[in-house]
């Protein structure tokens, strides 16, 4: 079985994405959480989210895993599941 490439959708939930160094796993929860939220959510996003070994250390306002921990808000885990990315991602459209 062939698998498809990268569709069109995948290229636009990863413009919400700012990526240096993700590891395929954690990567992979942010945008299944991403295609999860609606249109309508999605809109709400103000800003790329931080995802990466780049990000280490580093402070910042929204990331996702383990490597954005200093940021103002983060989703926790190494990787972070699909759903707890989901859970975190509603949350902070509720408080924007």
């Amino acid at each position: 079985n062939r698998v498809p490439p990268a569709g069109g959708k995948i290229w636009q939930l990863a413009a919400f994405v700012r990526e240096e160094g993700a590891c395929s796993a954690c990567y992979a929860s942010l945008i299944f959480a991403l295609f999860r939220l609606d249109a309508r959510e999605r809109g709400r996003i103000r800003e790329k989210i931080a995802i990466g070994q780049g990000f280490r250390g580093k402070r910042g306002n929204t990331g996702v895993g383990a490597c954005c921990a200093a940021f103002v808000r983060h989703c926790p885990g190494c990787p972070p599941t699909g759903v707890a990315v989901l859970r975190f991602l509603r949350n902070y459209i509720r408080e924007i």
